[in-house]
């Protein structure tokens, strides 16, 4: 019997959807565990997951904390999959 995580892969590999859905888990990662107010998530694409903060303060607050954040990412995703955060004001 194929379990339902090995047929969803095969399926998101043969439609070239791999990408698209670590990105929409990266976003939603941030969005609904990491919770940081004033933030949302925009786009995660070439390992770097860009992020709408409300000012710049909290931009250079977070940019500040970046190397954590990251970390934490990456260790709920189980993957080394973000490398650099953008933050957009």
């Amino acid at each position: 019997m194929i379990q339902i995580k090995d047929l969803l892969t095969k399926i998101l590999n043969k439609y070239n959807l791999k990408k698209a859905a670590e990105a929409a888990f990266v976003c939603n990662i941030w969005n609904k565990e990491i919770k940081i107010k004033d933030t949302f998530a925009l786009f995660f694409k070439n390992n770097i997951l860009t992020i709408k903060v409300k000012n710049s303060t909290l931009a250079n607050e977070l940019k500040l904390k970046e190397k954590e954040l990251i970390d934490k990412i990456n260790k709920k995703i189980k993957k080394k999959l973000v490398d650099r955060l953008n933050f957009k004001f």
